[in-house]
């Protein structure tokens, strides 16, 4: 079991101005301008994020023997974008695999 004094928060966006080190990993944050709860947000887009997981599944071949399956950082950079869309007055969008193994939004 878990830390039982560990409590789970619902998650947080936080904007701001960070510092990185060379190698683009990030250090600090040099100033916050804006923390907001994502749990409201997230919520919004909720039927284009089961469309995402459900895509996950894609095998290779998946387009009639064509088709790469979806590459992580695509369901990573998807997921991303849809949280800072469901922050804006946008409606949901619809999400499509490409053959190349990316994420379409339309």
């Amino acid at each position: 079991m878990g830390d039982p004094q560990l409590q789970v928060i619902p998650p947080v966006k936080v904007s701001g101005t960070i510092v990185r080190d060379r190698n683009d990993r990030v250090l600090r944050f040099d100033a916050v301008h804006e923390i907001s709860s994502e749990s409201e947000d997230a919520d919004r887009f909720s039927g284009a994020r089961e469309a995402l997981s459900g895509l996950k599944t894609l095998t290779n071949g998946w387009l009639d023997g064509q088709g790469v399956a979806l590459l992580p950082v695509a369901v990573d950079n998807a997921d991303r974008f849809l949280t800072a869309l469901a922050g804006q007055q946008a409606q949901e969008p619809r999400v499509y695999p490409t053959p190349e193994g990316g994420v379409q939004f339309e």
